[in-house]
């Protein structure tokens, strides 16, 4: 594979990004939203994880005032365990450094051991739990990382 790069998302990068997180997640943000959190730099930052022309992932962030929430982040499952996920969660950690952000939330699924793992090993800690958050009924573990002074 050749280096990994990250830049920021457009519009033509959406559809690449809707089949990968239906392939992922078996559902999507969708493609209005995605356009429209990419056509607002203001609101949200989204990039790509690539190798030369080959995209690998995706992940993007909504910025709430003094705190942004990681919306996505989802890497081709040829590409895991091969650093994609980790240039993502440094591009999103930049974003938010270079915005003045204080903190980064995110919600992830009790059961998916793998990301609470990935999540931890970036500063991420457990702050609460959302009850019966997703459709089928499990909860969500509410995770923030500090930024500016944090890890």
């Amino acid at each position: 594979m050749r280096p990994l790069e990250t830049r920021d998302m457009t519009p033509a990068d959406v559809e690449f990004a809707v089949k990968l997180e239906r392939a992922a997640f078996g559902k999507t943000l969708g493609e209005t939203t995605l356009l429209d959190d990419v056509g607002d730099r203001h609101k949200a930052f989204y990039c790509i994880a690539r190798s030369g022309d080959e995209r690998l992932g995706f992940a993007g962030i909504r910025f709430h005032g003094e705190t942004a929430e990681v919306m996505t982040c989802v890497v081709v499952a040829a590409a895991r365990r091969k650093g994609v996920g980790r240039a993502l969660m440094k591009a999103m950690i930049d974003a938010c450094e270079e915005r003045g952000i204080k903190s980064l939330t995110l919600e992830v699924r009790p059961s998916n051991d793998a990301a609470l793992a990935f999540y931890g090993a970036y500063g991420f800690s457990t702050v609460g739990l959302r009850k019966r958050y997703y459709k089928d009924g499990e909860d969500a573990v509410l995770m923030l990382r500090p930024i500016g002074g944090g890890r």
